[in-house]
């Protein structure tokens, strides 16, 4: 049997993060999401057209409003690649580059 780590598990991962970054006053200019920000994002992706009018992509608007608003600069997030590994990404807005880490050292797809 083959064990894995399900969104539950990460969420709570990033939680624990998410509490650090605060202790450590980082929290005011970055925001760590959790696993449905990513699944929102890709659904927004794929439905390009949709994006400004349907109800459900209105949080993450919100969010790229904060984010062009230059209070925060940074956002991180994990993404479930191939329903079988964890890769971990990091938009920083302010110095416009996109982080990746993949422990298995396959470029971004």
């Amino acid at each position: 049997m083959h064990a894995w780590l399900t969104d539950e598990h990460e969420d709570q991962m990033l939680d624990l993060l998410w509490r650090e970054m605060v202790e450590d006053g980082i929290s005011a200019s970055a925001d760590l999401k959790n696993m449905q920000y990513a699944l929102k994002l890709k659904d927004a992706y794929q439905n390009r057209s949709q994006y400004m009018t349907e109800l459900g992509f209105q949080w993450l608007q919100v969010t790229g409003e904060v984010l062009a608003g230059g209070t925060q600069h940074k956002q991180g997030l994990i993404a479930n690649i191939n329903k079988n590994h964890w890769v971990a990404v990091v938009l920083d807005f302010k110095n416009h580059l996109i982080l990746y880490s993949n422990s298995l050292r396959e470029p971004p797809n």
